[in-house]
């Protein structure tokens, strides 16, 4: 503000005159001069009404002017105070509750009353839900990756948001047989079992053995997980215990399981 010409000196040089500022309440805004100008700085989130005395003083003689000062307030969007932290999780974790109170702040409003929601960037890898100011992120079955999901904070209408990297590495799924055996064979008869087996993290290089196997039993690993188990059992009712594996060069399954040789049916 420009105060050279608020004061007059009839006896001497109005170029003179030494100008000050004081402010009433400096929470509120402080005064300060140079030369002839008044700035007056406003302090950050504050409301209200204060006075300014401005002091003319010229070869020991002094004079204020008083005027009114009034900030009225503006309603604040909430902001972000405190930095969301990235999330290390892997496939298939269970659900990650976070914990959203402290995050927003509302300079206008009790905090209690800002609103949060979230959102995936890829809800078939995570879904992000909030009740309250508990943050719940539901990792997908079998889904691996990474996305970015974002917290939006509501006020009065105003927003705020804040987001966090969300990495899923993927985990060694075992192999699985798809196959069931048969589990009866009659006297005489030929046996005949075709093995056929998955990889939920589709490795082709499957290895299909029996470790365990009556010697009248021939196995065969024809690739890409298909085997065949066949034979002719002895003239004789008995059980035989079998077991076979399948390894996908990290991770092994068995499927145990006995043959019963029967009476002709």
């Amino acid at each position: 503000i420009d105060v050279s010409d608020v004061f007059n000196d009839v006896d001497d040089d109005n170029a003179s005159i030494i100008k000050t500022a004081v402010s009433g309440n400096e929470s509120l805004v402080t005064a300060t001069t140079a030369g002839d100008l008044l700035t007056l700085s406003f302090q950050p989130d504050a409301s209200g009404t204060t006075s300014i005395t401005v002091t003319g003083d010229s070869r020991g003689q002094s004079v204020d002017d008083v005027f009114t000062v009034t900030v009225s307030p503006v309603d604040d969007p909430p902001e972000l105070v405190k930095s969301l932290p990235d999330v290390n999780a892997r496939e298939d974790d269970n659900n990650l509750t976070i914990d959203l109170s402290d995050v927003f702040n509302d300079v206008d409003d009790d905090n209690a009353f800002i609103i949060k929601t979230a959102v995936s960037g890829n809800e078939s890898l995570v879904a992000a839900t909030v009740t309250g100011n508990a943050l719940t992120l539901d990792f997908q079955p079998d889904a691996f990756g990474s996305t970015v999901v974002t917290i939006l904070a509501s006020s009065n209408g105003k927003m705020a948001s804040g987001n966090f990297e969300v990495p899923v590495p993927p985990v060694d799924a075992p192999p699985a047989f798809s196959s069931s055996p048969p589990l009866r064979v009659s006297r005489g008869s030929s046996y005949d079992y075709s093995v056929s087996v998955i990889d939920p993290d589709g490795n082709a290089g499957l290895v299909i053995t029996a470790p365990t196997r009556p010697s009248w039993l021939a196995f065969t690993d024809k690739g890409e997980g298909i085997a065949i188990l066949t034979g002719t059992p002895p003239d004789q009712l008995s059980d035989y215990s079998v077991i076979l594996s399948v390894f996908d060069g990290n991770l092994t399954t068995t499927q145990p399981f006995t043959i019963s040789v029967t009476e002709h049916n």
